[in-house]
């Protein structure tokens, strides 16, 4: 639990005391307040690129947090998302930025990228989750989840016209209406530049047959297979490993350790 305001800032961990802070400034003395502390900054001089790198952290931590009822995921942080579309506002009203299912519309390539690093056993608890958001979206994966919303790419600045959001943009709402609007979207048709990982052509092989040492970085000898089309999936992890004739393999990650 955090708060911040111009008179004190308090976490669960403690709270900065001795002195009257300015408005949002970091107190360095307590690292568990930087992050929110340096939003809520972003956010008030209008820094909007530094503003979301400071939401990717948020929510990256915010998914490692378990809660009483699963359905408040949304609820819980749409007080930072209504924070977040602030610097969108005239007069009183939203222009130019939509929350959808957690995510925001002007930055839909980057966000659609989240990953999680192993995968997640599929029990019957994490299956409710998907009633409250769709599965494109970080709100879906259980709870106390660790993901990944930032990776490392050749082509930074992220490229969003390679990923547009087709549907018409609704504005002129106040921030809370929007985040709250943005916690019902179930739906969302984008167009960029995809393909397709798994071909349909693609024969399953076991893990077995390509590993040939693992560690932080794996390496693999798929030269049995260089002609053919094949793939396999780690059993425990859910890493996939992809391979076409004369390509070298790809590989990627599932979010759910899906039984064979």
């Amino acid at each position: 639990m955090f708060w911040s305001c111009a008179r004190g800032q308090h976490t669960e961990s403690g709270s900065a005391r001795g002195r009257k802070p300015k408005v949002y400034e970091i107190v360095e003395e307590d690292s568990n307040l930087r992050g929110p502390q340096q939003f809520l900054k972003d956010r008030l001089k209008r820094n909007i690129g530094e503003m979301h790198e400071q939401w990717l952290d948020m929510v990256m931590a915010y998914t490692r947090r378990g809660m009483f009822d699963s359905d408040d995921r949304f609820r819980a942080i749409s007080g930072l998302a209504a924070q977040y579309l602030v610097p969108y506002l005239r007069d009183g009203k939203v222009y130019g930025q939509e929350y959808l299912a957690g995510m925001w519309r002007t930055t839909m390539a980057q966000e659609l990228a989240w990953s999680m690093p192993d995968g997640k056993p599929r029990r019957p608890s994490d299956i409710g989750l998907f009633h409250r958001a769709p599965a494109w979206s970080w709100v879906s994966v259980p709870l106390k989840s660790t993901i990944v919303m930032q990776h490392t790419t050749n082509a930074k600045p992220w490229d969003e016209k390679g990923c547009q959001v087709l549907q018409e943009g609704i504005s002129g709402e106040d921030t809370l209406s929007t985040a709250k609007r943005g916690g019902l979207v179930k739906s969302l048709e984008v167009q960029g530049q995809f393909c397709r990982f798994i071909d349909a052509s693609s024969q399953l092989i076991s893990w077995d047959q390509i590993r040939i040492r693992s560690g932080r970085d794996d390496e693999y000898d798929t030269s049995k297979f260089r002609s053919e089309t094949v793939h396999c999936r780690h059993p425990t992890s859910s890493k996939v490993l992809m391979l076409e004739p004369h390509v070298n393999e790809i590989v990627g990650q599932l979010d759910y350790a899906y039984p064979d």
